[in-house]
């Protein structure tokens, strides 16, 4: 299967990971979801992505309440509906100093991509790394 029909987690930084989004799949065919979804909100919103043949965005995968993950990983293993969703490539990858420069430390790095690692996503997402932290976490 291509990208087009698959379920693909981004992990980038904010320019770069609009950019892919952009090039699989037209912003008119998304349906943004923020972290903040409660259980009941998430699964609304999936039926009303579903009723409108449109691809659920996750915005900020890893902000996720645990609760609603699980509703989501329930939901994207019976297949009827695409999800794309991206986080960045450390703690502070929106907010990084006016430089550029990442204001995470090695521990912060470590624990946010355990963070990641322990949410199972491997198992229902495609995951696509366009960038890697400043400071290597290995």
């Amino acid at each position: 299967m291509n990208e087009q029909g698959e379920n693909i987690l981004v992990i980038g930084h904010p320019e770069e990971t609009a950019r892919y989004i952009s090039k699989i799949v037209d912003d008119s065919e998304l349906f943004p979801i923020h972290h903040t979804v409660s259980e009941i909100g998430i699964r609304m919103y999936i039926n009303e992505a579903k009723e409108k043949g449109k691809t659920v965005l996750l915005e900020d995968i890893v902000e996720f309440r645990q609760v609603v993950l699980e509703i989501l990983v329930e939901e994207m293993k019976k297949g009827e509906c695409r999800y794309i969703a991206y986080c960045g490539v450390c703690p502070c990858d929106g907010n990084r100093f006016s430089d550029g420069r990442c204001r995470c430390t090695r521990r912060q790095i470590q624990n946010y991509y355990a963070n990641l690692e322990g949410l199972g996503l491997d198992e229902v997402f495609k995951i696509v790394r366009l960038s890697k932290p400043d400071i290597e976490y290995n």
